[in-house]
């Protein structure tokens, strides 16, 4: 979206706390029929368990994963700051960059937001994204 070759295997949201917007965000999920996604567990066990995809389920959990229709969606109510703070929807608004992909318009976390957060969770998969986004941020050519 902001130009990483690279794939990712989901898309993550983070969303504004707002009961009215987590309302809508859920709606929209039932419209893809999302179901948990749960380590162990077949998409056709996850489709069994009694999970309400709604506004309140959604507010219950710092970080929830999902499948759709459409893909993997993970729901975060926040994402780690380089400091380790957690920055809300509200607090990365200032540094959001918009893009339209096939009529949609989209608000994206900046790739300072993105290479920030990777730069905490310090997993390996985020540790092989890291170089391809620093370069892409820093509008550097490929290696």
């Amino acid at each position: 979206m902001l130009g990483a070759e690279r794939l990712t295997e989901d898309t993550d949201c983070l969303a504004r706390r707002a009961a009215e917007n987590l309302d809508r965000l859920g709606a929209a999920m039932r419209e893809l029929s999302a179901r948990l996604r749960v380590a162990g567990l077949t998409d056709a066990e996850a489709v069994a368990l009694p999970v309400r995809v709604d506004g309140k389920t959604l507010a219950a959990a710092e970080i929830s994963t999902w499948t759709t229709d459409a893909g993997r969606f993970d729901v975060l109510m926040d994402i780690p700051a380089r400091d380790g703070r957690r920055l809300r929807y509200e607090d990365v608004l200032d540094s959001v960059v918009t893009v339209e992909i096939n009529g949609a318009v989209l608000r994206v976390a900046s790739l300072d937001v993105i290479i920030a957060s990777k730069e905490w969770a310090d997993r390996p998969k985020d540790h092989q994204a890291l170089p391809e986004l620093r370069r892409l941020r820093d509008g550097l050519p490929e290696a």
